[in-house]
């Protein structure tokens, strides 16, 4: 790959744009509340229980080495809301439902999703969503909708099932390392899906940027000058700029059924078509999310129903009796069964860990007051596994999910795509994408996980097995 020198960043892209050199006010917010707030120290939060651990990166090196049992551990030592510091900042986190319900659905818009997330997503998706708040957001958002409406996702469904269909049959009769093959085939997704191209030696170099970016993402630092995988990052970022930019400029000129072309003809409540730099910054973020949470949900999805071949067969026959005229049809039938495989999947390992907040104001989160400024996370991972909640928490049983079952339980006890107005975007195309995958996988094939005793995972930024994780796909046996 030729990237750009070292220091190359978001203006180098900017400048790039014949658009201009900055991002539309349609998509710039007020940035400056926090600036008179300010962030609570020590004495403003302790009467919060929690710890400090090392001087600047306080307890950081401990969460990003095993975020599951740092978050457990503290959850089991200080309760249902605990302080910790890291680098250079206080927070504040909320276990249960009713944490979920008040932080993520905000009824009283206390909570703002660009002062929570900003220091982590910010330097590389300026103009993501997920970093948006108030007017500013639900007009990007409404803007934004209008590519995954029903009718819309509907004619992507023949480009996903194109690419599931092509990856199952290469798997038929191999052992696979299960992660590396749904990432593979999450990115031909992606870039069918998402981009209208396909992987081969033009996407090579822009999908090697995009995983540069995407390790940097999680860097202990994002200064370029102390860390080599931030500098690569940038590097990336600049070169994956330039990339979507030229590839917005062919999609004007002749559109395709992807969904950046979608986006290219989109308008905002002004009439004005979506600058160069809107569609980039829109769909790049969409990008990633779309490839890493669903190789995660995937991933989770084939090992859970590899260790469970009585599911494998009931959801075969579901498949049978639903007499789907061709597998893509399963986006849209009826298939109660592969939807409670796929929410039980994503309960065991939530593809979102952690969801970061930052009030605006002072509010009351289980008894304790807290002061505005204060940066406030919600674990949906420990939720999804609370024995109070969940009986047998660590047992894989879809039925769960029946309906009686979900009415018996607190509504947002289980937030696998979020909540409230940031709720996930492509929440039903990935729920279409996980039908038409399990549908093409059991129609053909058989899967037994090798040594599932000894799989691990790994929680931050999205789950994933923590070393290779193996599967035995065999064609499965043509029924009497």
């Amino acid at each position: 790959m030729t990237y750009v020198s070292p220091q190359a960043s978001f203006r180098e892209a900017q400048a790039h744009s014949p658009q201009g050199s900055a991002p539309s006010p349609r998509w710039r917010g007020d940035r400056n509340v926090f600036d008179t707030i300010g962030k609570p120290g020590a004495a403003a939060l302790a009467h919060v229980p929690g710890r400090k651990g090392l001087p600047l990166l306080g307890i950081l090196p401990q969460a990003v080495l095993d975020p599951l049992k740092f978050v457990g551990g503290m959850h089991e030592r200080y309760g249902r809301v605990y302080r910790f510091y890291a680098c250079g900042s206080w927070n504040v986190h909320a276990i249960g439902p009713e944490a979920n319900e008040l932080v993520l659905f905000d009824r009283d818009s206390i909570f703002s999703a660009h002062g929570g997330w900003s220091p982590v997503i910010e330097p590389f998706f300026p103009g993501a969503l997920l970093i948006q708040d108030g007017e500013r957001h639900r007009a990007n958002r409404r803007i934004l909708g209008e590519a995954f409406r029903q009718q819309k996702v509907e004619g992507y469904q023949a480009l996903l099932d194109r690419e599931i269909e092509a990856s199952v049959a290469s798997w038929i009769g191999r052992d696979i390392d299960v992660y590396d093959e749904v990432k593979r085939l999450t990115l031909r997704i992606a870039a069918t899906t998402f981009l209208g191209i396909e992987i081969g030696s033009r996407t090579d170099a822009a999908m090697a940027a995009f995983g540069d970016m995407m390790k940097a993402l999680t860097a202990l630092s994002h200064n370029p000058w102390l860390s080599r995988t931030a500098r690569r990052g940038y590097r990336g970022k600049a070169y994956l700029e330039r990339f979507i930019l030229d590839l917005v400029a062919e999609k004007r000129r002749a559109p395709g059924d992807d969904i950046l072309s979608r986006i290219c003809h989109l308008q905002g409540d002004d009439g004005a078509p979506l600058s160069d730099r809107e569609i980039h910054d829109s769909i790049i973020f969409l990008l990633a999310a779309a490839h890493d949470t669903m190789a995660s949900g995937l991933t989770s999805v084939l090992f859970y129903l590899g260790c469970a071949p009585d599911w494998q067969a009931r959801l075969r026959n579901e498949i049978d009796g639903a007499a789907l005229a061709r597998p893509v049809a399963a986006a849209t039938a009826p298939l109660p069964l592969q939807d409670m495989c796929f929410k039980e999947a994503l309960r065991l390992n939530a593809t979102a860990p952690v969801i970061w907040r930052r009030a605006t104001r002072p509010f009351n989160l289980y008894g304790y007051d807290l002061p505005a400024g204060t940066i406030t996370g919600v674990s949906p991972m420990l939720v999804h596994l609370d024995p109070e909640i969940w009986e047998d928490p660590a047992k894989f049983d879809p039925l769960r999910f029946t309906p009686e079952a979900e009415a018996a339980r607190h509504r947002h006890a289980f937030v696998p795509f979020g909540g409230g107005v940031h709720k996930c975007l492509g929440l039903h195309f990935s729920r279409q994408q996980a039908r038409i995958f399990i549908t093409r996988l059991l129609s053909s094939a058989d899967i037994a996980i090798e040594k599932p005793e000894k799989a691990r995972w790994y929680h931050w930024p999205n789950c994933r097995p923590r070393g290779r994780l193996v599967a035995r796909i065999s064609a499965a046996l043509p029924k009497r």
